[in-house]
């Protein structure tokens, strides 16, 4: 997915860092992953386009904990209102049905 936004990361002068554990693998519908991972990445990149500021990043780090893989995503943009955070839902099940 980052593949398919780099050329707007390199044009709007984007540090992508990331932590990756090389060993996990997720299974299940690729499609449906790629949109999820497609949509968060750019309102990452659209939220730091908005601002102005010199250093602009975005940190991904894929971890297990326990059972559960963790994909945590952070960049130094301006942060999700408080009135539109409790709206944010994420679907465990496939999303399509």
């Amino acid at each position: 997915v980052l593949n398919l936004l780099n050329y707007r990361i390199t044009n709007s002068r984007i540090k992508i860092n990331t932590c990756l554990d090389e060993t996990l693998s997720i299974k299940g519908y690729e499609n449906s992953f790629s949109r999820i991972f497609l949509n968060i990445f750019l309102n990452a990149i659209e939220e730091l386009e908005s601002i102005d500021r010199k250093k602009k990043y975005i940190n991904i780090n894929l971890f297990r904990k326990k059972k559960v893989l963790i994909l945590k995503v952070q960049d130094n943009g301006m942060g999700i209102s408080k009135n539109v955070i409790g709206e944010i839902a994420f679907c465990t099940e496939f999303c399509e049905r």
